[in-house]
């Protein structure tokens, strides 16, 4: 405003200053400072009629003189009433006669939206939106860049369902607010599920689709058993039946609510979160068995979605840790945050839940397994014929000890139970996997002292087979030792049999001579008769026995006729008087014995 008053004072003195001061001055001076006059008068007003817009820059003009006023309720002008225009200058040199004497000039940097980023944008003027409706209708970028287009073509007051992408843009700020947003990254293994709030055509890059024309919802059950659910049509307000792929989007977060679904295979685990008990069994030198329990806290991990599910049969309870493989289908995540809402609440309401009860249910159900007929006395497998196990078809309730010995059966039960409740929600159940089975002690130490009896049996059987192997050893090693020994007893064992052999053979000898001497007797008495050998024998014997002794020849000396004898012709005299002089010998019992009868 200074150039203008201070142009104007030059302008009037152009013209009063010749006609005053230098009205006697000669003509051409009168001209020449008449000419200076004007002409820096020219200049002030020209001082006030351009703007140099620097680079990255724009001019906010605000009209101040000469100008209508605003009507009721409008922030922007647009056919040059007072206030702030529609209109911005952009970087450069630009004439306009007295704008900046008519305007106030605001130089206001240009907006920069940084990579990943997007500019949500606000309409502070234009006209109002239907009732019911959130956002504006969807724009052209370029309405938003040039906001005099914007407001002269029907630009709506409100959130702008139009983002702007990064880059640096010259943007009227007196009409637009503008804030930040994160752009929509779709990680690979994920999909993007959308709930729009406005009805318009799509242009997330990628995805270009034109305005619906239908909104009809789509049906997009998986069964008749499946969760309810209400899809719609991309552009159409609702939640979209088609997802979007991995990518990075340029979403505005306040029209679209972005869901993310992870596509990839996960394992969902249930572990701890219990006291664990238990019996160590040991063995004393005796063979004693001593049971000594104890117990620990088993925390839960902080990757698990819940602790291990406790299962009550027969009295006990059983705590199972359990791993699910889970898979969602991108044709299936629509349907699954329509009808669940996202991941957390499908395993909040749908897996969890169905995990458990299955498993709890087990204790209610029968298995039919194969099972080994077993001996009672032996506690062995009973044998076919053919050397083969003898099986039997049992079925009968689940048992504590099928958490270890039938697992499998029991994860099949599982299984095949969960896989159809989690299809309801849209989740492929891949498999159901047991982990530790925590039983309890007193399930477990009937088998544990079993096996432990069956351990010490097979100890001292291998211990006996040792300790023959050992001995059989030290023998080798004794005979080894005792060779020479062995080898003398062995000829002497022969030289035995040798003797035995002789006196065998001597027996034998005498016999056959005794044989014939008894015959050869036999045959003499009966020549001679019985008396007469008789007497002949007991000579014989008395002259061997005086042979042997001869201190018994001295006794003939004492031979006196003491005693008469008399008697027949048979010796019976002679007898008597050897009898006499033999008394107190052994010959004297023998020679007392009277003889046998002679048969006649």
């Amino acid at each position: 405003m200074g150039f203008i008053i201070f142009g104007v004072m030059l302008l009037i003195a152009a013209i009063a200053l010749p006609k005053t001061v230098l009205s006697e001055s000669k003509t051409i001076v009168k001209a020449g400072v008449s000419v200076v006059l004007v002409a820096l008068g020219v200049m002030m007003f020209f001082m006030t009629s351009y703007i140099n817009v620097p680079d990255n820059t724009t001019a906010h003009l605000t009209r101040l003189y000469m100008g209508k006023s605003l009507p009721t309720g409008k922030v922007i002008a647009v056919d040059g009433e007072m206030g702030k225009q529609s209109k911005i200058v952009r970087q450069g040199f630009h004439f306009d006669f007295m704008v900046r004497v008519l305007n106030d000039v605001d130089y206001v940097n240009d907006v920069v939206i940084p990579p990943n980023k997007l500019g949500i944008v606000s309409a502070r003027d234009g006209i109002p939106m239907p009732v019911g409706q959130t956002f504006a209708d969807k724009i052209p970028l370029d309405m938003i860049l040039d906001a005099d287009l914007f407001m002269k073509t029907g630009g709506q007051k409100g959130p702008q369902t139009t983002i702007i992408p990064p880059g640096t843009w010259p943007i009227n700020q007196f009409l637009f607010e503008i804030k930040l947003a994160d752009a929509t990254e779709v990680e690979q293994g994920m999909v993007a599920v959308i709930k729009s709030n406005s009805e318009s055509s799509i242009n997330f890059g990628d995805v270009v689709v034109s305005s619906p024309e239908s909104c009809e919802p789509v049906d997009n059950k998986m069964d008749e058993n499946a969760l309810s659910n209400r899809l719609v049509p991309v552009g159409c307000v609702g939640i979209w039946n088609d997802d979007l792929p991995p990518n990075r989007y340029y979403i505005n977060p306040m029209v679209y609510k972005t869901t993310m679904v992870d596509t990839r295979q996960q394992a969902w685990e249930y572990q701890g979160g219990y006291h664990s008990r238990s019996v160590a069994l040991t063995v004393d030198s005796k063979g004693d068995i001593t049971q000594v329990p104890s117990g620990k806290d088993i925390e839960r991990p902080a990757t698990a979605k819940d602790g291990a599910i406790a299962i009550k049969i027969d009295g006990y309870t059983i705590y199972q840790n359990v791993r699910a493989l889970i898979q969602i289908t991108p044709q299936n995540a629509p349907f699954i945050v329509a009808s669940v809402g996202g991941m957390d609440q499908v395993e909040d309401r749908v897996i969890t839940p169905a995990i458990q009860s299955s498993l709890r249910d087990l204790a209610g159900k029968f298995i039919t397994l194969t099972e080994a007929v077993i001996d009672a006395e032996t506690g062995k497998p009973t044998l076919e014929a053919d050397g083969t196990a003898k099986t039997r078809r049992v079925r009968r309730p689940i048992e504590p000890m099928d958490f270890v010995e039938h697992r499998d059966l029991l994860q099949d039960l599982v299984e095949s139970d969960l896989v159809g409740e989690a299809l309801k929600a849209g989740v492929t159940l891949r498999e159901v996997r047991f982990l530790n089975s925590d039983i309890p002690p007193e399930v477990l130490i009937p088998r544990k002292r079993k096996q432990l009896a069956f351990q010490m049996k097979e100890t001292l059987i291998e211990e006996e087979k040792a300790q023959l192997q050992r001995v059989a050893r030290e023998k080798a090693a004794a005979t080894a030792d005792r060779q020479a020994d062995l080898v003398k007893a062995e000829i002497a064992v022969k030289k035995a049999e040798q003797v035995k052999l002789e006196k065998k053979a001597l027996g034998e000898a005498e016999r056959l001579y005794l044989t014939e001497l008894a015959m050869g007797e036999k045959a003499r008495t009966e020549v001679l008769g019985a008396d007469r050998v008789m007497t002949l024998k007991m000579t014989e014997i008395f002259l061997q026995t005086l042979a042997e002794n001869p201190e018994l020849v001295k006794l003939v000396g004492k031979l006196v006729p003491e005693v008469m004898v008399t008697g027949d012709a048979g010796g019976a005299g002679s007898m008597a008087v050897l009898a006499k002089g033999l008394r107190g010998s052994p010959l004297a019992s023998l020679l007392a014995t009277p003889a046998p009868a002679s048969s006649q």
